[in-house]
């Protein structure tokens, strides 16, 4: 049971700490620039001659290709001192040395 409230206890710091750095803080000011500065670039590229589907269109297809980048790299860090990664060289050391 003390188990099951220190549980409790942890995950709702755990929420209020979030919550407090999602309303407050430097987190909050930095997201408020840039929204500003993205808004000010939409409306610079609306006054260019580029419509709003364009510039949509974009923006979602670089942040596609952005998440698989960090996607990869995510997965490159959990195999690169893996099994994966070591037994093969292993196994050449090994047959090197048969």
């Amino acid at each position: 049971m003390r188990h099951f409230f220190g549980k409790w206890r942890h995950n709702s710091d755990r929420i209020k700490l979030a919550e407090t750095v999602n309303t407050e803080g430097e987190v909050v000011l930095e997201r408020n620039e840039v929204r500003r500065h993205v808004k000010a670039l939409k409306d610079f590229l609306g006054t260019q001659g580029y419509s709003q589907e364009d510039i949509g269109n974009y923006i979602s297809k670089k942040s596609d290709q952005q998440k698989s980048q960090m996607h990869r790299a995510v997965v490159g860090l959990f195999f690169r001192n893996s099994d994966f990664e070591i037994i093969p060289k292993a196994f050449n050391q090994w047959k090197r040395w048969l």
